[in-house]
């Protein structure tokens, strides 16, 4: 796969991931193009570089937090349909509340689920680059949903 067009495909997943990951859309930003960076000069020969990709995001996600004291959760990135800007404003709060409500579920959960909701990976990748079981990560992914479920709701 020519590196161009794999990028092209997949930099807004890849930041997806970050965003849901951190919560903070410029470290995000930073993460994906590292994450990029440090694929091509190391993994351009490559075949398949989608799970690798993110295994680098992650490992720099992890990096990055052991560098800080705490995660804080920032705005998420802005909607571009300026034409209803009551429906902006809903569409912002409320994916603000998803960003928070993902920053409360532990770091176990709100990573798997993070890598399962941009629909790029096989659960059998996502064990590959968590370095647990494909079972394990179906166990996961559903108490992820479960518990992000509940903490949506506590605020309605």
């Amino acid at each position: 796969m020519e590196f161009d067009t794999f990028y092209i495909e997949y930099r807004g997943k890849v930041f997806g991931y970050l965003l849901r990951m951190t919560g903070d859309r410029d470290l995000s930003l930073d993460l994906a193009q590292e994450s990029f960076t440090r694929c091509l000069e190391r993994y351009s020969k490559v075949p398949n570089p989608v799970p690798l990709v993110f295994t680098i995001a992650r490992n720099l996600v992890y990096d990055n937090h052991r560098w800080q004291s705490k995660w804080d959760a920032r705005e998420a990135p802005e909607q571009q349909d300026e034409s209803n800007p009551e429906k902006m404003l809903l569409e912002r709060e409320k994916g603000q509340h998803i960003a928070l409500s993902m920053q409360r579920l532990p770091d176990n959960e709100r990573e798997i689920l993070a890598l399962v909701v941009t629909r790029t990976l096989s659960y059998k990748e996502i064990a590959g680059i968590t370095g647990i079981s494909e079972a394990n990560v179906k166990v996961r992914v559903h108490r992820a949903r479960k518990n992000l479920r509940q903490f949506l709701e506590d605020k309605q």
